[in-house]
């Protein structure tokens, strides 16, 4: 027996290639896809903290008086 080709057939070399080169191409595509993933899901979850951990503002009742200019 000769040595082995890792997952290649002898006659087929052309059509592997083009496979190999295909899911390169999709592995690096999945890889990038999941990164912006991450970076938005982290985004939003920052987001949504310091949304929570904002006080919250009171509205203040004003009471309005007519003022008489004094002459």
């Amino acid at each position: 027996m000769g040595p082995r080709m890792s997952g290649t057939i002898k006659g087929n070399y052309g059509e592997s290639s083009m496979s190999d080169s295909l899911n390169l191409v999709m592995l690096v595509a999945a890889s990038i896809g999941a990164l912006a993933f991450g970076i938005l899901s982290a985004y939003a979850v920052l987001r949504v903290s310091f949304a929570l951990m904002r006080p919250t503002r009171m509205k203040a009742t004003v009471k309005v008086r007519p003022e008489v200019a004094g002459v």
